[in-house]
């Protein structure tokens, strides 16, 4: 497990539901049980039965001697004996965040912290187990800023739940990859959003940044920098196309990918408008698990949706995790 072991914290993350990342992380789980392992969630994962489709969904699949942090109400599913370890003054919707560790294999339901301040308390509380990795089961790739921000490594689950035309499926995924790798600004965290001049002079946004970019941006014309404390949104990105003429090239920083909540395909324009954008924390994409079934429609041709991902994508590994046994 050489390309593992630089890592101790790997995040699991969707490009939709039902594109795999249960199937991933089971497929993990069972490639790490030798090691000491500890899961946790953000927020409840794992459901039984998918909330939009009524179908069965595949539980998470842990090994004797993982250790599980989850809400204390989810413990009611488990059917194989565990030892309680500790409970953490971290409440949740359905109890405090438990650890426990499993006596035996078994099916579990995760609910973790939903919060990064703390996700990061039990990140810390763990690290004193002396684990060999955590796994976090992440959220959909838009809704994982947490998982971006503790994770050392991610990988990456798409497939054809994403859009019933595989070349959409393959051009989204292939953005979605391009903005994890885009390149990394070494400043601390941003905590409000701002302009920086050539001068040296800072603006800083009032506070209608996100609902009204154009009061930030009509300030604009003798700047080098933006700094978004939150997120890229279409309405930004209408905002730099509308003033162009008055906008210079900006370096554009944001905390991480996640803050990208705009659609993929008008995010490539900024870059056609001669501004870059950077990420403050950049996660490593270990892998990518591609699913050609779907619970919408037929699915894809197995063979013909991995050889075209892999050509468009030709330096990422790919694994098709129904398909081919999981290595890192």
């Amino acid at each position: 497990m050489s390309n593992l072991s630089k890592y101790h914290t790997i995040a699991i993350i969707g490009t939709a539901k039902n594109a795999g990342k249960t199937t991933a992380l089971n497929a993990l789980l069972t490639y790490t049980k030798d090691q000491k392992i500890a899961i946790t969630s953000i927020g409840l994962d794992g459901e039984k039965i998918d909330q939009l489709t009524n179908l069965e969904k595949p539980s998470i699949h842990a090994y004797k001697d993982m250790l599980i942090a989850t809400a204390k109400d989810t413990l009611t599913v488990i059917n194989s004996p565990y030892e309680l370890i500790e409970e953490l003054p971290i409440n949740t919707p359905l109890g405090k965040i438990t650890i426990i560790k499993l006596q035996e294999d078994a099916d579990v339901l995760i609910a973790g912290p939903s919060s990064l301040e703390d996700l990061k308390i039990l990140k810390n509380k763990l690290a004193t187990y002396k684990l060999d990795y955590l796994l976090i089961d992440g959220a959909l790739f838009r809704k994982s800023s947490a998982a971006s921000q503790l994770a050392d490594a991610m990988i990456l689950s798409s497939g054809a739940a994403l859009h019933q035309n595989m070349q959409k499926v393959i051009q989204e995924t292939k953005s979605l990859i391009d903005t994890m790798h885009l390149p990394k600004k070494d400043i601390d965290y941003i905590n409000q959003t701002h302009l920086l001049l050539k001068n040296h002079e800072i603006i800083l946004d009032k506070g209608d940044f996100l609902s009204n970019p154009s009061s930030l941006l009509s300030q604009a014309k003798f700047a080098v920098e933006l700094r978004i404390k939150g997120a890229i949104t279409n309405r930004l990105i209408d905002q730099l196309i509308a003033s162009k003429k008055s906008i210079p090239p900006l370096e554009i920083i944001i905390n991480d990918f996640t803050m990208i909540n705009a659609d993929l395909s008008l995010f490539q324009k900024v870059h056609l408008l001669g501004h870059t954008v950077k990420t403050i924390n950049k996660v490593p994409l270990l892998l990518l698990t591609i699913n050609p079934t779907s619970p919408y429609f037929e699915g894809f041709d197995p063979i013909v949706f991995e050889e075209a991902m892999k050509d468009a994508l030709p330096n990422i590994k790919i694994i098709d995790i129904k398909r081919k046994e999981f290595h890192l």
